[in-house]
């Protein structure tokens, strides 16, 4: 239901983020506790094998919002 998607990669001093923002009608509670698969648990698996940090920000108004972040040496 997303009209638009946005992607950023950025690099500051100390971090690598990357975030991906949609404005449509969000993840309902019920998909988020039992996504499965190449979804968002797989997301987090990944992020956290690479020694990052997923968050998932979703509102039935704004869209979702994912994001993962990771420290660099």
């Amino acid at each position: 239901g997303a009209s638009a998607v946005s992607v950023e990669l950025t690099r500051t001093a100390g971090t690598l983020k990357l975030r991906i923002e949609d404005d449509g009608r969000g993840i309902s509670s019920e998909r988020f506790r039992v996504a499965k698969g190449l979804g968002l648990s797989s997301m987090k698996e990944r992020a956290k094998l690479s020694s990052g940090h997923l968050t998932v920000d979703t509102s039935h108004d704004t869209g979702t919002v994912v994001q993962v972040v990771w420290s660099l040496p």
